[in-house]
């Protein structure tokens, strides 16, 4: 067989000639041409590179939607990863198409690992992507409350400083004054939560793994993750060279939390506090209902007589 898709067609006869008419078909394409641009940066044609190489694997309908559904989960980035493994002789063409035949099982974890160390886009751009899926599935008023510090001293969501037209040197604010305004109601996410969740349990990394593969102390990293232990230069740094972002993003996530917690620090006492009392009461009113308050009765002494 030839390649079905010519040099003449419209986006819309190749679409059509590529999903011969399978809905799950055409929404992996479609999922193609709307994320790899963000996923796969790399990829110049946006999409279209990645629909060339299924017709060259002559992969068509009802199989591209077994890849993308049955292998890939609907996970656009696993979709692309999994062709760009082919393209880049990480997996043979052949278990590819037998993947599409539902034939023979692909460790994925595996193998986006292997195509985020030859793209280095690729990592940045999963992280970003996967920031931005947890959001749009997973409403998140701590990571709002991130956007919120962020927005307030002139960052991105990673942290890197947003650009101006033409900035006017008098409108320029030090963020660490900016930060002295008011704080958000909720406390932002702390580096080590984004870490985790967006990173670590994305790539399936344990502690001991993620610890090895950055280059830090598996103590330190479990405090960091949990929350125990803010993140230092060092730290921010290997997370940094990791995901491919920047340090300074990181650790803008750090100042955001722990300005938040010094400006509501009695919050946090409060809160204490009311557990406290709360537990207490709860005490009161169990020794009430069983008409014990701790105390032993004891009968009057008899006198003795001398």
């Amino acid at each position: 067989m030839t390649a079905r898709i010519k040099i003449d067609m419209s986006m819309e006869e190749i679409v059509s000639v590529m999903c011969e008419g399978n809905p799950g078909g055409m929404s992996a394409i479609m999922s193609l041409l709307k994320d790899t641009k963000k996923i796969d940066p790399q990829e110049f044609m946006e999409g279209f590179g990645h629909i060339l190489f299924l017709d060259t694997m002559q992969i068509y309908g009802s199989h591209i939607y077994i890849l993308w559904n049955d292998v890939c989960k609907r996970d656009s980035m696993a979709f692309i990863a999994l062709i760009r493994a082919a393209q880049l002789g990480f997996t043979p063409v052949s278990d590819i198409v037998n993947l599409s035949n539902s034939i023979g099982e692909i460790n994925m974890p595996h193998l986006i690992s292997q195509v985020q160390e030859r793209l280095e886009d690729f990592k940045k751009a999963h992280v970003e992507a996967a920031v931005a899926h947890h959001t749009e599935q997973h409403p998140d008023p701590f990571l709002a409350c991130h956007d919120e510090t962020m927005e307030r001293i002139g960052c991105n969501r990673d942290g890197t400083k947003k650009e101006s037209v033409n900035p006017d040197p008098a409108d320029t604010v030090d963020p660490a004054q900016e930060l002295d305004d008011p704080t958000p109601t909720r406390r932002p996410n702390y580096p080590g939560l984004v870490f985790l969740e967006l990173v670590m349990e994305e790539e399936g990394l344990s502690e001991v793994d993620a610890a090895e593969k950055m280059g830090v102390s598996k103590r330190f990293l479990n405090a960091v993750l949990e929350g125990k232990a803010p993140i230092n230069k060092s730290m921010a740094q290997a997370m940094a060279d990791y995901t491919k972002t920047s340090a300074d993003s990181w650790l803008n996530m750090q100042i955001a939390t722990d300005r938040w917690d010094e400006e509501n620090v009695h919050i946090a006492i409060n809160e204490a506090a009311d557990d406290t009392t709360y537990a207490l009461e709860a005490k009161l009113d169990a020794a009430i209902d069983a008409d014990d308050f701790g105390f032993e009765e004891h009968s009057p002494k008899e006198k003795v007589d001398s």
